[in-house]
C-alpha cells in the first residue's frame, strides 16, 4: 500500500471536501435532538469524564467526595 502525497490545491480541496463531509454528517447525527437539553448533556458529560481522569492523578479521600 503506497500513501499519497498531497500538497497545494489538491491538499486544500481535499481538506475543503473533507471538512464539508464532516459538517454535513454531523449536522444530519445532531438534528434530532433538542440544542439545549444536547449541550447540558455534553456539559455534564465532559465534567465527568474529566472529573474521572483526575481520580488517578488527585485521588478521593473519602467515599463522600466521590458522590459529589
Amino acid at each position: 500500500m503506497s500513501d499519497v502525497v498531497l500538497s497545494g490545491e489538491a491538499l486544500r480541496h481535499e481538506l475543503t471536501r473533507q471538512i464539508a463531509l464532516h459538517v454535513d454528517k454531523i449536522a444530519v447525527t445532531l438534528a434530532p435532538y433538542d440544542p439545549l437539553q444536547a449541550t447540558q448533556a455534553w456539559h455534564a458529560t465532559l465534567r465527568g469524564v474529566e472529573e474521572l481522569i483526575n481520580v488517578p492523578a488527585f485521588g478521593l479521600d473519602t467515599l463522600e467526595e466521590a458522590r459529589r
